[in-house]
């Protein structure tokens, strides 16, 4: 196990009970005490640990955690329950609300089922200082969790001027490996003056395609490239000067694959891939990027009283990849994600400072936002091959619920289908320009 990592359990002794003659064996009050005593783990994840880690969520580190394990769409299970059944707390907020079906998970998935599970609030590695996982008997204020409590604390900044950045890329692996990962990571922290503090740290990262597997580089995929010629093809063969159709045939270079596969070939062309570079098991039009933002103040009111404002924002893009829609933009899906939470929240300790009580209150604002759609002809032709595979400007979908209000208007048009009137953000009056194919099978898929 990493070092770091820690594994603790916390004892809760019951009343022991005493025999006939007012006393009891030693043996006995051990067999009691096990029968009568709750158990509580709690296992805690260092964030400094999870720097030196492979990993790139708060998430994938509870992995490393005995009785922690995953989902097959990336969500959480702790001990056994559902994916629902633990709570989440940011700084003793709760932040698992009803919208997310698992906090704290920057989820990787690709699949339409991962997609759907968003929005999934998460901070970076660099940003949290401990998580606990506490599972067994915890206290009744977490009665919102079934199956375990994941508490995180975010770092405290010091008193002293200091920060950090990290790159991690997988390029040098090529592409026959690796999916074109880059991660940027950032902190910085310290006083502003004796009583003020601040910590900021963000990771923003991008994928140029989704994950493929090793080997898929042996299954060519193929996409469109320049105009190869044009081929007349006649209605009647008889009168073939009466009603032509002109069709343009696009060339069709080796995208995922090796580009040598076809080397053999008497065709020119063909044989050097149309100029084109192959791109291994990376998949066209399926990057993937996003970005965790979290800010925070401290304001030491008192020498035991602490005010504190916190801002933690995260957004995950990607496109979906759609071999059969490759050839019609208008066809291709993409999906974005936004969830943030600001919160303001004051903690005093009254007493002993080595015992005593804790006053803590908090007030929070969180928001969640998805999108799934197709997207303008801009917005698609801008992320399709996004440079180190970062997409930070927010995608221009074709619709929404901006752009395409339910009102009673949309309702009486499409109940009673009623021609050139807004039924559908398609135009439903040409609906031959969204088939998959022409009748030319001009698709490499088909």
């Amino acid at each position: 196990m990493p070092r770091g990592i820690r594994i603790t359990q916390v004892l809760v002794v019951g009343a022991m009970g005493l025999g006939a003659a007012g006393q009891t064996s030693l043996a006995a009050q051990d067999s009691q005490e096990q029968s009568e005593r709750p158990v509580t783990t709690t296992q805690r994840l260092d964030g400094d640990v999870t720097l030196t880690l492979p990993i790139d969520s708060v998430s994938q580190g509870l992995l490393l955690l005995p009785g922690i394990e995953q989902s097959d769409a990336g969500q959480l299970i702790l001990r056994g329950g559902a994916t629902r059944d633990h709570g989440v707390y940011l700084d003793g907020v709760p932040v698992s609300s009803a919208q997310r079906t698992s906090g704290f998970l920057f989820n990787q998935g690709t699949s339409l089922r991962q997609i759907l599970l968003d929005p999934a609030l998460s901070i970076g590695t660099n940003a949290f200082e401990k998580t606990l996982v506490t599972t067994g008997a915890y206290e009744s204020v977490y009665g919102n969790a079934a199956s375990g409590i994941v508490t995180i604390t975010t770092r405290a900044p010091d008193g002293r001027i200091n920060g950090a950045v990290r790159y991690a890329t997988d390029e040098p692996a090529g592409t026959s490996q690796g999916v074109g990962i880059n991660r940027f990571m950032g902190d910085v922290g310290g006083a502003i003056t004796s009583r003020v503090r601040f910590y900021v740290a963000a990771v923003v990262e991008g994928r140029q395609s989704a994950d493929n597997g090793p080997g898929t580089n042996q299954v060519p995929l193929f996409v469109p490239g320049a105009n190869d010629t044009v081929m007349a093809v006649p209605t009647s063969i008889r009168y073939p000067l009466a009603d032509t159709s002109f069709v343009a045939v696009n060339q069709y270079p080796v995208f995922r694959g090796q580009c040598d596969t076809f080397g053999a070939s008497q065709n020119a062309e063909i044989a050097s891939n149309y100029g084109f570079d192959c791109t291994g098991i990376r998949l066209p039009a399926s990057a993937r990027s996003g970005y965790q933002l979290l800010g925070k103040i401290n304001f030491d009111l008192t020498r035991t009283g602490r005010l504190w404002l916190s801002a933690v924002t995260t957004q995950d893009q990607n496109r979906l990849f759609d071999y059969a829609s490759l050839t019609n933009g208008q066809q291709l899906q993409a999906h974005r994600s936004v969830s943030s939470a600001l919160t303001l929240g004051y903690r005093h300790h009254l007493g002993d400072p080595a015992d005593g009580w804790t006053l803590f209150g908090a007030v929070s604002l969180q928001r969640d936002l998805s999108e799934l759609g197709p997207l303008t002809t801009t917005s698609e032709a801008e992320s399709r091959y996004p440079t180190g595979g970062f997409m930070l400007k927010s995608f221009d979908f074709l619709f929404g619920l901006d752009a395409f209000p339910v009102d009673d208007q949309l309702v009486d048009n499409y109940r009673s289908n009623t021609p050139q009137s807004r039924r559908s953000p398609y135009d439903l009056e040409n609906t031959d320009q969204y088939g998959l194919s022409s009748r030319f099978l001009s698709n490499p898929s088909m």
